[in-house]
């Protein structure tokens, strides 16, 4: 709950704060944006769910995010750079019916930091498209427990440190402050990202 105080109040400052601003254009160099997202097709899900099908036994596996807080400067006319943080938990859990002994539950947690920067090639005055490729940190965490409370039974190959990123996107403007955008292609784990904007 205080987290999305938190967040309402950030995009509330940004829209006051920029309430006074013109822009001709949709992406204006100087102007910052400050950006909440929600990410679909996890990757890391769609792995569990794979190592999953060949488990024989009941496995099933929910999500969390990935969740992206995002921010961008434009460094020109055409450039803008920024950073990403994100957030991701996946969770399993095997059941067999015929031998309790070799349940388990297993979660993979992810949190990045991205460097972003992205290409804005539009000339209007509310969509805002672009494309733009991403490096930095990614920090995964595995944890296993099975039937009898041990934790040292489990096993997976846990990615890279190295994160990267490659998205094409657009961002449309409802108001000079506001508004809402969308990526696709490898953004934070996720096929795609959806979610808000604040311009200021």
């Amino acid at each position: 709950m205080k987290k999305l105080t938190l967040i309402t109040a950030i995009f509330l400052m940004a829209s006051s704060t920029s309430a006074f601003a013109q822009y001709d254009m949709a992406y204006a160099q100087g102007s910052s944006t400050f950006s909440v997202g929600y990410g679909f097709g996890n990757i890391w899900k769609s792995l569990f769910k794979l190592s999953g099908a060949f488990s024989g036994g009941s496995y099933d596996v929910s999500s969390t995010g990935p969740v992206a807080l995002t921010y961008e400067y434009g460094a020109s006319e055409k450039i803008s750079v920024g950073v990403a943080f994100g957030y991701s938990q996946v969770k399993g859990k095997y059941t067999d019916p015929d031998y309790s002994g070799s349940n388990y539950d297993e979660s993979l947690t992810n949190i990045s930091a991205l460097a972003r920067a992205n290409y804005h090639f539009g000339q209007s005055d509310k969509f805002d498209p672009y494309i733009g490729i991403g490096a930095g940190y990614y920090n995964f965490k595995y944890k296993y427990k099975d039937a009898d409370g041990n934790t040292d039974g489990g096993s997976v190959i846990v990615p890279t440190s190295f994160g990267f990123s490659g998205q094409l996107g657009a961002k449309y403007y409802f108001s000079s402050s506001l508004g809402a955008y969308i990526e696709v292609g490898y953004v934070g784990g996720s096929l795609a990202q959806i979610g808000l904007t604040a311009r200021f």
